[in-house]
């Protein structure tokens, strides 16, 4: 924990085992509300990188999509 750190967007998060507070920010409640994010997280073990894509799990996506079986 003491290398990790975390980041919405620009702001950092969590650092050196600790949050920043920026996540009460109004810059944090603004990113939260956007189309798109990024969370960067570093574990600080290397040089190692891999990205991940998402969606939006909200409740009409998950009743649409299980009104139907595949």
């Amino acid at each position: 924990p003491e290398t990790t750190r975390l980041w919405l967007d620009d702001l950092l998060l969590f650092a050196e085992g600790v949050g920043t507070g920026a996540g009460r920010s109004p810059a944090a409640a603004a990113a939260m509300h956007a189309h798109d994010l990024t969370l960067r997280l570093d574990l600080g073990q290397g040089e190692a990188c891999a990205t991940y894509w998402t969606c939006d799990l909200s409740f009409d996506y998950v009743r649409i999509n299980a009104e139907y079986r595949t």
